[in-house]
């Protein structure tokens, strides 16, 4: 029993750390940048149009110290159920974009392909 205490803790400090790197990890180039200490940093968003009830804008962070530009896309939809409504908000950066094309593509390509059209009767 004494040792089950110990090991508990052990276990739930190492899920936890485990937790916080993968966190770390999945940041993108856009929102590292952002969250540098030390910058001051200037945010543009310009307009591009609206699909399908998705805002897409054009994302602009400059570092107004050093002059480095960082850019990309921000999509913006607001979800509404029975009692409340929320914006959901995601920002790619460039190389994130071309990843999404070929994603999109691939499923157009093969996934989509593959299926069997639906009647309807």
């Amino acid at each position: 029993m004494k040792i089950l205490a110990p090991l508990f803790i052990a276990l739930c400090a190492i899920c936890a750390f485990s937790q916080v790197k993968s966190q770390e990890k999945e940041q993108s180039k856009l929102e590292a940048f952002s969250l540098k200490s030390g910058t001051l940093l200037e945010k543009q968003f310009i307009d591009a149009g609206e699909l399908k009830g998705v805002k897409v804008q054009t994302y602009i962070i400059a570092d107004l110290i050093t002059g480095v530009k960082v850019t990309g896309i921000r999509l913006e939809k607001t979800v509404s159920d029975r009692y409340s409504s929320d914006t959901k908000t995601a920002a790619l950066d460039l190389d994130e974009v071309d990843g999404l094309i070929k994603s999109i593509t691939t499923l157009k390509t093969k996934v989509f392909l593959l299926q069997e059209p639906v009647t309807r009767k």
